[in-house]
């Protein structure tokens, strides 16, 4: 039985630590842009997750634009949808007819790298997407955002 639970403690422990540590995060509650500077080693991975909390009838397409910024240089632009996630914690969904309700946080199937230690800025914008031919739209009517942040882990 204790062997048993040690396992079931050390699978635990590596879930939560494969998740890696937020090491900044900017905040959206609506369509905009934002930044934040963090610190991160030459050549290891930057991963990208959301906290999502929106209501939608129909199709909804968001996405994040994000720059990777050393020495005032764009190393790296990437671009993520809060809707492709790999992995999802506290997730609560429902749909009622044509309305859904979507609430979790959520590894991006997106990531990226710099090449030299020491500080990056991220410069995102969250930005509404036609869900037809994915142009650049104001956010429809249809869709309440509460919150869609941004979160940078290592």
């Amino acid at each position: 039985m204790k062997l048993i639970k040690l396992a079931f403690i050390a699978l635990i422990l590596t879930l939560v630590l494969a998740c890696g540590t937020e090491i900044g995060r900017i905040p959206f509650t609506a369509l905009g842009s934002g930044e934040t500077e963090v610190v991160v080693d030459a050549g290891s991975e930057i991963n990208f997750w959301t906290q999502l909390d929106i209501k939608f009838e129909g199709d909804a397409a968001l996405v994040y634009a994000i720059n990777l910024i050393q020495d005032d240089v764009v190393i790296q632009e990437i671009a993520c949808s809060p809707f492709n996630i790999s992995t999802k914690v506290k997730s609560v969904e429902t749909t009622f007819g044509n309305t859904r309700s979507m609430k979790y946080g959520g590894k991006m199937r997106c990531s990226g790298t710099v090449p030299s230690s020491g500080p990056v800025v991220i410069r995102a914008a969250l930005l509404a997407l036609n869900p037809g031919d994915n142009n650049v739209i104001e956010l429809p009517a249809t869709v309440q955002l509460k919150t869609a942040d941004l979160i940078i882990k290592q």
